[in-house]
């Protein structure tokens, strides 16, 4: 937290994003109710070829690479 920053600005900020949340979320849902499936499915399917011709993710990925550092810890 900044020095120049005060609990009633933080307070603040954070009451903003309290009532901002209904709104977003109701903003998020009318989007979704909006989307067409097949529209939807055209827009990745460049994405999912991508993803099947890479055949899943490489043996160094981050994930893989996380995933046998907390294999290590956890013994």
């Amino acid at each position: 937290m900044s020095p120049s920053h005060d609990h009633g600005e933080i307070r603040a900020w954070v009451e903003t994003w309290k009532r901002a949340g209904p709104l977003l979320e109701e903003l998020r849902n009318r989007e979704l109710r909006q989307v067409v499936t097949s529209d939807a499915i055209q827009a990745l399917n460049g994405a999912f070829q991508a993803a099947r011709r890479l055949g899943g993710p490489a043996p160094t990925s981050g994930l893989v690479e996380q995933q046998r550092l907390l294999q290590r810890l956890r013994r």
